[in-house]
């Protein structure tokens, strides 16, 4: 129990200092270089973002990785990994290790975030409706959302990657995903928008225009936009975030609640739409 009361100690004292670090970090830069002022630094919803960080932190992520370490363990015994493949990605410089599994996992959670909006609205509608982007935004997703996200770590171990740079290139994928919120007017020059996401190129992915719905899919890396046609981003910054239909109302809980109802319905019309 002792033990217990620890590792949860240590969970909220890490969440802790991200929160305070990401905080100042962003107090900072939007400050400075705000990309919409009507988008205030603290707003109504941002206790709700930053309860949902904790709730994530302490439930979500400790599930979620379980379930990725009991899929670790279970293809280790079975001889999952690539033999051959794993040989050679152990033959690269690190550098060249950590490029190449940042864009694996990026490639994982183009397609994974894709899928969220074309089968699993309700749930990720949860991250979308926030009409003020900016440094808690990231935090605000729905369960189910994260634990899907973590099944895109499986596609550089499948390829036989060391978990150490698995995980370096997830941590550089979680900061960008983090960043990209910010409400910071920064995009790249020239080629270079097209090889790193800014915040400016995150922003039209939330931005309340018909043309910018299912755009930048991508966490890191634009080109996979570019390259499965879903890539936009013009000169100009949003005039507005969020959803066309209602808000899910209740809460947290309701948040949390409410998209199981919605995805259900939605099932259940597909099917009887099939057998018409």
């Amino acid at each position: 129990m002792y033990e217990i009361i620890l590792k949860l100690a240590d969970l909220v004292s890490g969440l802790t200092q991200a929160i305070l670090i990401t905080f100042l970090l962003a107090l900072l830069l939007e400050k400075l270089r705000p990309a919409n002022k009507n988008v205030p630094f603290l707003h109504g919803e941002t206790k709700l973002e930053i309860a949902n960080a904790f709730i994530i932190g302490l439930l979500v992520w400790p599930l979620a990785k379980l379930c990725i370490d009991l899929f670790f363990l279970t293809a280790v015994q079975n001889n999952i990994a690539h033999d051959f493949t794993s040989k050679t990605v152990a033959e690269w410089p690190f550098w060249l290790q950590f490029i190449t599994a940042a864009v694996l996992i990026d490639l994982g959670l183009y397609w994974y975030h894709r899928m969220m909006h074309a089968w699993l609205w309700p749930f990720h509608a949860v991250h979308h409706e926030s009409k003020n982007v900016n440094w808690s935004t990231s935090w605000r997703f729905h369960p189910l959302d994260i634990i899907i996200s973590f099944f895109t770590l499986l596609i550089p171990f499948f390829i036989g990657y060391p978990p150490e740079v698995i995980l370096y290139s997830s941590f550089a994928a979680s900061f960008m995903s983090n960043f990209t919120h910010f409400n910071v007017r920064l995009g790249w020059p020239g080629p270079f928008k097209y090889l790193l996401t800014s915040p400016h190129y995150h922003h039209w992915h939330h931005a309340r225009a018909k043309e910018a719905v299912d755009k930048n899919f991508c966490i890191v890396f634009p080109f996979l936009d570019l390259i499965f046609g879903t890539y936009y981003c013009p000169d100009e910054e949003p005039e507005e975030y969020g959803v066309f239909q209602p808000e899910i109302p209740g809460g947290m809980i309701g948040k949390f609640i409410r998209p199981f109802r919605e995805q259900t319905a939605q099932i259940k019309n597909r099917l009887q739409n099939r057998r018409k």
